[in-house]
């Protein structure tokens, strides 16, 4: 067996367990809950075991299956206490696997569940909770047959009722499901699908914080929920090309998370803030906004992962600015703190941040610099770390990444293949700042070498094929 802390967290592990679903049909889903009821059964193994639950952190990666295997020997024994009938390996399996698998066809299903949508959809107090395991795993399949129909026609998601009383079991409900946003965006890109599941889902948190009853904790418990789905709405309208739309949504979940004390929240939208600017070139803004989010988060123990996002921020900021000597600087923290590994108190949207990313933003760096020599080594060792089955969106843009500085190069032969590849990807993908980003690329290949025919091919097959360029016209 093999301790999660040891694991790495890859994309491969990133779905919900049944151990999840099984804690959430008993209501025992919230963190202090769960301790209680693994006390509870730990009393009845040994009591030695009493106290040997895992971290807050650690227990939502459990049930979000970021974990290698399973749990070292001791929690095993207790969860299979708390859970009879089920073995340890079952319950850190995907609950989608196994039992459900006879329903993933069936998912007309869904649209007449009692199950729940995203943030504000949750289960009634008074719904039936039987702790039978028939009706557990029945649980289980609605839940799998929401997700997997919503994945495909998240606009058929019908809203839900606001509840009179919330607690923090709801508010864990509500995190989750900005889990599931997030899971989409990197499954589908930034649709018009999901960013009117985002706005309505915000929309739908307001109602419950205008209208519903909860403590002042579980109050800044949803503003800070409130923030972070302002800045997912804001990450959303920049990937479709609505720049100012993007700006607003950052300033509010900026805002949002200055009421509630939400350093993680505030760092995230000063983080996409610095992103911005250095899309649009404006440097010193890039490196400026860098620099207020790395002073924030290191107001309470960033972990060096977040650091590291922040170091590279800063470092494309300086390369726009023709500061090389800074540049590599602010990477090589970058580089420094992301191989100190990741840490379980990682900000749960920082999961996207791993060395391909990292390679990525080396590329815009030295590409920015005119050094086309290291431009094209971390372009290539992007692309060979990059995770084309979880993460298409950015593979296929370190695939036009490569193609543009191979352009620069004058390695047609190679850069036509690789463009070709990424322009046949963007067709799938919805996400205006991969389109730009592949018609940039071809059209710097025609601009040069245009009177070749498989590149006067390609320019023909990307007219056709991919969606006209998109003007910025949010108010």
């Amino acid at each position: 067996m093999t301790d999660p802390t040891d694991a790495p967290d890859t994309p491969e592990a990133t779905r919900p367990t049944l151990l999840k679903a099984l804690l959430r049909q008993r209501r025992w889903q919230t963190y202090k809950r769960f301790r209680r009821e693994y006390n509870r059964a730990a009393a009845t193994v040994d009591r030695e075991l009493v106290g040997t639950y895992p971290s807050d952190a650690q227990y939502r990666r459990w049930i979000n299956g970021r974990i290698g295997g399973v749990p070292r020997s001791e929690p095993c024994a207790v969860l299979e206490a708390m859970f009879p009938g089920y073995t340890v390996e079952q319950l850190f399996e995907p609950y989608q696997d196994g039992r459900s698998a006879e329903h993933r066809e069936t998912n007309t299903e869904v649209l007449t569940s009692a199950d729940s949508p995203p943030v504000g959809g949750h289960h009634s107090a008074n719904s039936d909770t039987s702790n039978g395991s028939e009706s557990e795993v029945k649980d289980v399949n609605r839940r799998q047959l929401f997700n997997t129909a919503a994945t495909f026609a998240p606009a058929l998601i019908l809203p839900a009722s606001v509840p009179v009383r919330v607690d923090m079991g709801d508010v864990d409900q509500y995190k989750q499901d900005m889990e599931y946003l997030r899971a989409l965006d990197h499954a589908s890109g930034s649709s018009e699908k999901v960013y009117h599941l985002a706005e309505h889902s915000l929309g739908h948190l307001v109602r419950i914080m205008e209208t519903a009853s909860y403590t002042p904790g579980v109050g800044n418990q949803l503003r800070s929920i409130a923030g972070e789905l302002m800045a997912l709405a804001g990450w959303l309208s920049f990937d479709a090309g609505r720049y100012r739309d993007a700006h607003s949504w950052y300033l509010k979940a900026q805002h949002a998370a200055r009421i509630s004390d939400d350093t993680d929240t505030e760092v995230y939208a000063l983080n996409a803030m610095s992103l911005a600017a250095d899309h649009e070139g404006r440097g010193r803004d890039a490196v400026d906004l860098a620099q207020a989010a790395s002073r924030i988060a290191r107001r309470s123990r960033p972990t060096p992962r977040l650091l590291s996002l922040l170091a590279a921020r800063e470092a494309c900021g300086h390369a726009h600015n023709g500061d090389s000597a800074a540049t590599w600087r602010a990477f090589g923290r970058a580089e420094a703190d992301l191989d100190r590994g990741q840490h379980d108190d990682d900000p749960a949207w920082l999961t996207f941040w791993r060395p391909a990313s990292l390679a990525t933003q080396g590329r815009r760096a030295a590409y920015c610099l005119g050094d086309l020599d290291e431009a094209e080594l971390q372009a290539r060792e992007a692309l060979a770390a990059g995770d084309q089955k979880h993460y298409r969106r950015n593979y296929t843009i370190y695939q036009a990444n490569l193609a543009i500085v191979l352009t620069a190069r004058g390695n047609v032969d190679e850069a036509v293949p690789a463009i070709t590849s990424a322009a046949k990807e963007a067709t799938q993908i919805s996400s205006v700042r991969l389109t730009t980003k592949v018609r940039s690329a071809v059209r710097d290949l025609n601009a040069h070498h245009g009177e070749m025919p498989a590149v006067r091919e390609l320019t023909e097959w990307t007219t056709t094929n991919l969606p006209a360029p998109v003007r910025d016209t949010s108010a």
